[in-house]
């Protein structure tokens, strides 16, 4: 028998515990501290960043990623960003789309806020809070507080990611109190063997052996080794 509106209103929802989403990324990442950087940044580098910010506070173990991107008014948070499933593009030739990714950049964790245009967003875990400020960001911020494992292994996520993007925008690290430094890109390249509209692959020699790079619109995608490595 079909469920009328009466009796849905009756039931009860299903009860996701906080760290079922950190559970699940863990898995479909196999390394989930680069791939949180990974995503972060190609959402920024989406919205047109030119300048992306990456700054550790050990003392308080949180972890803020800053651009000076589009931004995202209410619409495409509500609509897009916080619903399971949902996606964004905000231009053809998009590198991510605010796909499953969300669940390791938010969801993840016991506490995160995101900082853009004239809005807030104060989160724990997949419950959150969006209101209006008076002060215009313009581009995004978002700060996640994170396991002191976590802000420890960022710094090499880091340089493991940008070592093989090549992009236009400027990236930059700090931790605690102390200046930021550029983020080096483009340091290991290898041999273009495609050159595609929008993506190119090239190949590579390392200690582990061949391998085929992937990057779209100079943004690192994946590496496979051709060796079976």
């Amino acid at each position: 028998m079909e469920t009328t509106t009466v009796e849905k209103k009756k039931m009860e929802q299903v009860i996701i515990p906080c760290d079922y989403f950190l559970n699940m990324s863990k898995k479909d990442y196999s390394d989930y501290q680069s791939a949180l950087i990974r995503e972060f940044f190609q959402n920024s580098y989406d919205a047109g960043a030119k300048n992306f910010g990456i700054h550790t506070d050990s003392e308080h173990c949180k972890a803020v990623f800053t651009d000076d991107g589009c931004g995202m008014d209410e619409e495409v948070l509500r609509n897009k960003l916080l619903v399971l499933g949902a996606s964004h593009k905000p231009k053809d030739g998009s590198v991510g789309a605010f796909g499953h990714a969300k669940l390791l950049l938010y969801f993840s964790w016991d506490k995160w806020e995101i900082r853009t245009q004239d809005l807030l967003v104060t989160g724990e875990a997949n419950y959150f809070n969006i209101e209006k400020v008076d002060e215009w960001y313009a581009g995004t911020k978002s700060t996640i507080w994170i396991p002191e494992n976590i802000e420890r292994s960022i710094k090499w996520s880091i340089n493991a990611y940008f070592v093989y993007c090549d992009t236009n925008c400027k990236v930059t690290y700090s931790r605690n109190d102390n200046d930021p430094e550029v983020v080096k890109q483009g340091c290991t390249t290898g041999q273009k063997v495609f050159d595609g509209e929008s993506f190119n692959i090239y190949e590579g020699l390392e200690v582990c052996g061949y391998y085929m790079l992937i990057r779209q619109n100079g943004v690192f995608m994946f590496k496979q080794f051709l060796n079976g490595n």
